[in-house]
């Protein structure tokens, strides 16, 4: 009791409430399995897990802690703040999570954040299994089914942060989403969701998002180490009342999270926002490339008013955004792929095991555009490149650099107009 007080004293309530539930649930399993292994066993699958003949419980996390330097070109940094561009140290994830199944048909998960002191909800919903067809329903706080990269765990993406494109990415709202992620023998992948975009407890009239999202892999061997995979996903947005006023914006950080946002819309009124992506991947063997193309579309008839750039209240300006990149396993491996998503790579030597673990390079060229002049929005554009080396250490375990290279011209923001930066960081990262 004493070890709970003091998680709540550093932690907060929510999170000590998260910590106690999750040792209770633990110590009763390893008890169960004590008692009567037949029924309840505990065991180690990429992190701790409790199964029984209608049961089974997973508990996970990751630990994700990084570190960047950071420097601007003169102009770049006078007419951004009068002062270098600053290096900075955070956890960018330290997440916990409980999930699991009840006689094959019910499932959970519950997902918490505390990065850098700040407690955040992340997944939280219900999923029912095989409803008709093979299709699951699931509800609650989740992923829209939208991006490639989206749709790739934060624990498995190539690069330390996704890349500009994500930047049209929803993430996660609360919603519906019915799903089946294994038509033809696991080629294919359908997914559609309606949601509400706001934050949990709020409420609103009538505004909803609805999306969907469709894969297939033509070649699909061996657990991905050959797979061409093509996926389009569609999403709209509407607020036809418009009850907050200048409610949207979009914006994108250079794919540095250590670092502010330097595109940027500014905030907009709008009745509808259409986004429309395109993904495509290949992999052979120890090669993989991948891209996605996303394009987004806002109206606004003015009614209620509200700007675009300051000056005009109606049109509809377009944004958009691109990646490639191209990696590449110097020690043999690939990248798991199954259900329209890429997972964990897994070592052919692990480290500590008589081998290095794996050594993968990696390159990535984005770009995205704020700026519509016909519509007098100035959001900027930004070209990134990225280079990456990736240390597996275990399939749970590795270290990441990555070297960013970030050009901008046409900003927003005065008086900064066009500059560069550069950029090098590092993660540690722990998942199970």
């Amino acid at each position: 009791m004493r070890d709970i007080r003091r998680v709540q004293k550093h932690l907060g309530k929510p999170a000590a409430l998260f910590v106690a539930l999750f040792v209770a649930i633990a110590t009763f399993g390893l008890t169960t399995t004590a008692q009567a292994k037949e029924d309840f066993q505990a065991y180690w699958d990429n992190g701790i897990r409790l199964k029984s003949d209608n049961v089974s419980v997973k508990f996970g996390g990751r630990v994700m802690v990084d570190a960047m330097w950071g420097v601007g070109n003169r102009d770049f940094e006078v007419n951004l703040n009068g002062g270098p561009y600053l290096d900075g140290v955070e956890f960018r994830r330290l997440r916990f999570y409980n999930a699991g199944t009840i006689n094959k048909k019910v499932g959970w998960k519950v997902q918490i954040d505390y990065a850098n002191n700040a407690l955040s909800l992340k997944d939280a919903y219900v999923t029912f299994k095989d409803v008709f067809a093979g299709f699951s329903v699931t509800v609650g706080n989740q992923k829209e089914p939208f991006s490639l990269e989206e749709q790739t765990s934060s624990k498995y993406i190539t690069f330390m942060e996704r890349s500009l494109a994500n930047a049209f990415s929803p993430g996660r709202t609360v919603g519906l989403q019915v799903a089946n992620h294994s038509l033809l023998d696991g080629k294919a992948t359908v997914a559609a969701s309606i949601s509400r975009p706001t934050i949990l407890g709020g409420s609103e009239d009538g505004e909803y998002a609805f999306g969907g999202r469709v894969t297939f892999a033509p070649i699909l061997e061996d657990k991905g180490e050959r797979v061409v995979h093509v996926g389009i996903a569609y999403r709209f947005h509407e607020d036809p009342y418009q009850s907050k006023v200048n409610e949207f914006r979009f914006r994108e950080r250079p794919e540095i999270h250590i670092s502010p946002r330097y595109v940027n819309t500014g905030n907009f009124d709008a009745d509808t926002i259409q986004e429309l992506g395109f993904e495509l991947a290949a992999q052979f063997g120890m090669v993989n490339v991948q891209g996605e193309y996303i394009l987004a579309i806002v109206s606004n008839d003015g009614v209620v008013g509200g700007t675009f750039g300051g000056t005009n209240a109606t049109g509809e300006p377009k944004f958009h955004a691109w990646y490639v990149q191209a990696s590449v396993f110097a020690t043999g491996e690939f990248r798991p792929y199954k259900g329209g998503a890429f997972s964990r790579v897994k070592p052919n030597n692990e480290l500590g095991k008589d081998g290095i673990g794996a050594i993968e390079i990696a390159a990535r060229l984005s770009s995205i555009n704020l700026t519509d002049r016909a519509e007098a929005v100035a959001g900027g554009n930004e070209l990134n490149f990225n280079l990456g080396v990736n240390w597996y250490m275990t399939p749970n375990a590795r270290v990441m650099f990555n070297y960013v290279y970030a050009s901008f011209d046409e900003l927003a923001a005065p008086p900064l107009k066009e500059g560069h930066l550069q950029a090098v960081q590092t993660r540690f990262q722990v998942d199970f």
